[in-house]
C-alpha cells in the first residue's frame, strides 16, 4: 500500500469531541447515581427487615417464657400472689420502672426439677417473677430491659440460707415475713431489650379485676402486653418516634 495513502488515512480520522466525552461521563455518573440508591434502599430493607425479625424473635422468647411459668402458677389460701401493687414484700436493688412504664409480677409456680439445680431443689416450687429495670449501663430513658426473677425450690425454702427469716419456710410460720428475697437486677435473667412498656394485668372468668394479693385470689386469666423497639430505635431520644417505630405483642394466660 502507497505510504501517503496510509498516511492519509490516519490524518482523516476524527477523535471523539469533549462534549460527547462529558455526555458520556454524564450518563455513566446517573447510573453509578441509580446503582448506589438500590444499594441503599436494599441495605435499608434488609437491616429494617432483619430489626424486625430480631424484635419478633425477642418478644415470642419473652413470652412464652411468662406463658410458660403462668401456666404453673400456684396460689390460693396460704400461696400469694404479688402485682399491681407497691413493692412491699419485694423490695428491689437496682431500679424498678415508674408505674406508668411496667408492672411487676412475683409469684410461685412449679417447675420440674430437671429445669433446676440438679445438685439440690428439694422441690418443685420456686419464686418467679417479671419486672422493668433500667438498662445497664442506662442510656436511655425512653427504653427499659424486661428482668426474669427466679429462685429454685431451695432458694424459695430459704433451705440453709443466710437469711432464715426469709423465703417460704419463713411465711408458712408468719405471712409478714419476707416470701419473695430481693430481687437482683445484675443476675437477674435479661428477657427483653429495648423495651417501651410491659403490662400484665389479672382477671376473673368475666373479666373484672380479682382482689389483690394479700387476699390471695387465684386469677382466671392474665393479659399480658408488651412493646418492644429495635436496636436503631433505641438509640434515639425522641419518646414519640420511639413509641411510633415499637412493635405491640399481646397475649391472654389461663393457669392450669
Amino acid at each position: 500500500m502507497d505510504e501517503s495513502k496510509t498516511l492519509n488515512f490516519a490524518t482523516n480520522r476524527k477523535g471523539h469531541s469533549l462534549t460527547e466525552l462529558l455526555v458520556a461521563l454524564l450518563l455513566v455518573s446517573v447510573l453509578l447515581l441509580l446503582l448506589f440508591s438500590m444499594l441503599q434502599h436494599t441495605t435499608a430493607a434488609w437491616r429494617g427487615g432483619t430489626a424486625l425479625s430480631d424484635v419478633n424473635r425477642e418478644a415470642r422468647a419473652a413470652l412464652g417464657c411468662i406463658r410458660s411459668d403462668l401456666q404453673n402458677l400456684r396460689t390460693g389460701t396460704h400461696l400469694p400472689l404479688y402485682i399491681n401493687n407497691p413493692v412491699v414484700s419485694a423490695s428491689a436493688r437496682g431500679h424498678f420502672a415508674p408505674p406508668d412504664r411496667g408492672d411487676k409480677i412475683f409469684f410461685l409456680s412449679v417447675l420440674p426439677r430437671q429445669a433446676q439445680d440438679p445438685l439440690g431443689n428439694k422441690s418443685d416450687l420456686c419464686s418467679i417473677g417479671y419486672y422493668l429495670a433500667e438498662s445497664s449501663p442506662q442510656t436511655n430513658p425512653a427504653v427499659w430491659s424486661l428482668h426474669r426473677y427466679f429462685h429454685s425450690s431451695d432458694s424459695t425454702w430459704a433451705w440453709g440460707t443466710a437469711m432464715p427469716g426469709n423465703g417460704w419456710r419463713a411465711f408458712l410460720l408468719n405471712p409478714a415475713a419476707v416470701l419473695f428475697q430481693p430481687p437482683d437486677s445484675g443476675n437477674d435473667e435479661v428477657l427483653a431489650r429495648n423495651v417501651v412498656n410491659f403490662f400484665i394485668s389479672p382477671f376473673r372468668s368475666d373479666l373484672t379485676a380479682p382482689s389483690p394479693w394479700p387476699d390471695r385470689e387465684r386469677p382466671a386469666l392474665f393479659h399480658i402486653q408488651l412493646r418492644l423497639c429495635d436496636q436503631d430505635s433505641a438509640r434515639r431520644t425522641d419518646p414519640v418516634f420511639i413509641m411510633r417505630q415499637s412493635r405491640f405483642f399481646q397475649m391472654r394466660v389461663a393457669p392450669d
